[in-house]
């Protein structure tokens, strides 16, 4: 797994964790259009407006900082001195 993926999933454990209405809500929504006989697939996304409103949620929170930290960056380019290599065969 990249960081990437770990910062999100950790990201969202600690928003549910710390959010137990919002785990709530999410698993009404997901029992009320899948069902108890199977596992969400993704033809049902578009049913799931609030379990998609997280996930966008859990995004915008681990990548809007690394997206404000880029804006701010300033690069120069330096032109890079010549420089001669020594040869081995001295």
């Amino acid at each position: 797994m990249s960081e990437t993926t770990i910062l999100t999933l950790m990201t969202f454990v600690l928003a549910i964790v710390m959010h137990p209405d919002v785990q709530l809500k999410a698993q009404k929504e997901v029992d009320s259009v899948v069902g108890p006989d199977r596992l969400p697939e993704f033809s049902d996304m578009s049913n799931l407006t609030f379990i998609s409103a997280i996930v966008k949620e859990v995004f915008r929170f681990v990548y809007s900082p690394l997206l404000s930290e880029c804006s701010h960056v300033y690069y120069q380019v330096e032109p890079c001195p010549t420089s001669r290599i020594a040869s081995c065969d001295n």
